[in-house]
């Protein structure tokens, strides 16, 4: 039998690294994933287990498949799901104040995958900052 044994402490070690070469601010850190849909999965199951007694998140659709595979764990552990989809002309303080009280976060994406189009959320980010909701913006290549 073989059995492949990876040390624990490994991705901890890797994002060590990873810190040290971007030479970031001792306050800030960095987190390695296999990809962005790990990436989000993980940042949005570990938010919800750590606001556990939240059981709300928003998300805009239509904008990324990320959040496609994302949403079927969040049914299954019975959160609500407040989706707004980003063709619908809909004012952000409209919907933000239609969220829930124990919303714990909102995904949206900052530009289409394959188009590139620039989606101008930046006000969104604001309101959801004064409700003290978590917005977690995706990037396909606006960062670059």
């Amino acid at each position: 039998m073989k059995l492949a044994l990876i040390p624990l402490e490994e991705w901890e070690r890797l994002n060590d690294q990873l810190k040290i070469d971007f030479s970031l601010p001792a306050g800030n850190s960095a987190r390695i994933y296999k990809g962005m849909a790990h990436a989000v999965f993980e940042t949005a199951q570990g938010t919800a287990q750590f606001f556990s007694h939240k059981r709300s998140l928003g998300v805009v659709k239509g904008q990324t498949s990320y959040f496609d595979s994302l949403l079927p764990y969040f049914y299954k552990e019975v959160f609500s799901v407040q989706a707004m989809s980003h063709l619908a002309v809909v004012d952000p303080e409209v919907w933000v104040n239609s969220l829930k009280k124990d919303t714990s976060f909102v995904l949206f994406s900052e530009d289409h995958p394959v188009t590139g189009e620039l989606y101008d959320y930046d006000h969104l980010d604001e309101l959801l900052n004064e409700k003290k909701i978590f917005a977690f913006r995706i990037s396909h290549f606006r960062h670059f």
